[in-house]
């Protein structure tokens, strides 16, 4: 699987953009040293995304979940600036986070 991923990000000439690869999905922690492979195989940091929610949510929703949690956590998230006017869309904003919400959690 690693060899046919690098193969084609190099053929892409997309690989020396690419910093992380996150490993998700069901049962992806059942395979060990899976990140370690993926280090040698594609020389690049490979990291498995796990969280301690995840069995909270349902199965079908999990890697989805995983990807907005991973990327949710790092500095530039943080920083991306917002076009919602707050004051004035405010209910705008609870409805979609509810909708959010109930996505994941439903």
């Amino acid at each position: 699987m690693f060899s046919l991923i690098n193969k084609d990000i190099t053929g892409q000439g997309i690989k020396p953009r690419i910093n992380n690869v996150i490993l998700t999905g069901q049962g992806i922690t059942n395979i060990n040293k899976s990140d370690v492979a993926g280090k040698i195989a594609l020389n690049i940091p490979v990291k498995i995304s796990t969280g301690r929610l995840v069995s909270t949510i349902k199965p079908s929703f999990r890697t989805s979940y995983a990807l907005v949690r991973y990327v949710s956590s790092k500095p530039f998230s943080k920083s991306v600036a917002s076009t919602i006017d707050v004051t004035s869309d405010e209910n705008i904003l609870k409805t979609i986070l509810e909708k959010i919400k109930e996505f994941f959690y439903s």
